[in-house]
């Protein structure tokens, strides 16, 4: 899909941090502009203070994925017209044999991420490293909910954040 490094002469990157923290501001603000917008939707009678807590799925997400876009498409964005294309600049490039190795990756190091808890949880009893992830489950109460926690979280958020932040910074 994307052109391979070895066909392309080298060119200087020309974008900077500048860009990425350019894109970093754009991304907040449309996040912020949705958290706004759940925010009008939940506080119809209830505390402020608690608003978050009664979020549902579809309401993280509706807050999330304007974050993720532009986290994904402003690196493309900048690739395209101040770099080499995202597949030679990022590297974008995906064989049949990368999805089963990446998924025993995945496993492997949520596997390893656990092991890390046991030590977390002696050394500070009080300490509740998963609270905010069970929270966000939890709110993935119906088929829908668990759907659109999949996508956000496990599939929009990881490669939009390694093209924004592995990529363009």
């Amino acid at each position: 899909v994307f052109p391979q490094a070895s066909s392309i002469p080298e060119v200087e990157t020309r974008w900077g941090l500048g860009d990425a923290a350019l894109g970093w501001f754009i991304a907040v603000g449309a996040q912020f502009g949705a958290l706004v917008m759940a925010m009008a939707m939940t506080l119809d009678g209830q505390d402020p203070a608690a608003w978050s807590e009664n979020l549902s799925m579809r309401e993280v997400a509706l807050m999330q994925v304007p974050l993720d876009a532009v986290l994904l498409a402003w690196p493309l964005l900048i690739s395209r017209s101040k770099g080499r294309g995202a597949g030679i600049d990022f590297g974008l490039s995906l064989r049949v044999g990368d999805l089963p190795i990446g998924i025993a990756v995945g496993v492997g190091a949520q596997i390893a991420s656990m092991l890390l808890y046991i030590p977390v949880r002696f050394l500070m009893p009080d300490s509740d490293v998963g609270e905010v992830a069970r929270d966000l489950a939890e709110k993935a109460d119906d088929p829908l909910g668990v759907v659109l926690l999949f996508l956000v979280v496990g599939l929009m958020a990881p490669i939009a954040e390694e093209v924004f932040y592995r990529g363009l910074v």
